[in-house]
C-alpha cells in the first residue's frame, strides 16, 4: 500500500512474499512449512546465515544489504528453500528461535484455533442451529468491553422494518405471516 500511495503503481504480487522484505516469506521444510521474517536489520539476515549454517551468505554481495537481497530474491529465496528441505519444522523452528530469528509455524485452521493464543483469546465458539445441532464458528478479534448481549433472531426486524424503511404494519404483517421474517 505505501508503495501504491507514493507512486501510483501497484508492486507485482510475490505470493507469501513481502514485495520489498527479504526473506520474508513461507518456506518448505521436511514436513510442514514455516515463515520467516529476517529483515528490518541486517542483524536478523546474518542471524538467518548463522542460523542455516551458511554464514557467508551475510557477506555475499548479492544478499549483503536488503536492496541486494531484493534485487536478487529468486537466488536467494531458491537457497533457503532447498536449506530448510533438509530438516523437520519443528527442528528448525528450534534453532531459528535460537539465533534471533523471527519465525513462525505455518499453522492449518485445526492448529491455529488449538493454539493458547487463540484459546485464550476465545478466537472460536459454538453456536446452536436450527436442526438442534451445534457449529464451531469463528470469533472475531475486535472486543468491545461492556458490549450488550447480541439480539436474538429477528428481535429488531419490525423497528428496523418500520422505523428505518417506513414498511407499514400491514407490509411487516405480510412478510411475517410468509416467514421472511421472525
Amino acid at each position: 500500500m505505501t508503495h501504491f500511495g507514493a507512486t501510483g503503481v501497484s508492486p507485482d504480487p510475490y505470493g507469501a512474499s513481502h514485495p520489498y522484505l527479504v526473506p520474508y516469506t513461507a518456506f518448505r521444510t521436511e514436513d510442514r512449512p514455516i515463515v520467516i521474517a529476517a529483515v528490518g536489520v541486517e542483524k536478523f539476515f546474518t542471524n538467518l546465515a548463522l542460523a542455516v549454517g551458511r554464514p557467508e551468505l551475510a557477506e555475499d554481495p548479492r544478499f549483503k544489504e536488503y536492496r541486494s537481497r531484493v534485487a536478487n530474491r529468486d537466488d536467494l529465496e531458491g537457497l533457503l528453500q532447498e536449506i530448510f528441505e533438509t530438516g523437520p519444522r519443528d527442528t528448525w523452528l528450534e534453532v531459528l528461535i535460537e539465533h534471533d530469528v523471527l519465525a513462525a509455524p505455518v499453522l492449518g485452521v485445526g492448529e491455529a484455533i488449538q493454539t493458547p493464543q487463540a484459546q485464550n483469546r476465545q478466537m472460536t465458539g459454538r453456536v446452536s442451529l436450527s436442526t438442534g445441532e451445534a457449529a464451531q464458528l469463528s470469533r472475531s478479534s475486535v472486543r468491545v468491553a461492556d458490549a450488550p448481549p447480541h439480539p436474538l433472531r429477528a428481535e429488531h426486524s419490525r423497528t428496523l422494518l418500520g422505523d428505518l424503511l417506513d414498511y407499514t404494519e400491514a407490509e411487516i404483517a405480510t412478510l411475517s405471516e410468509a416467514g421472511v421474517i421472525g
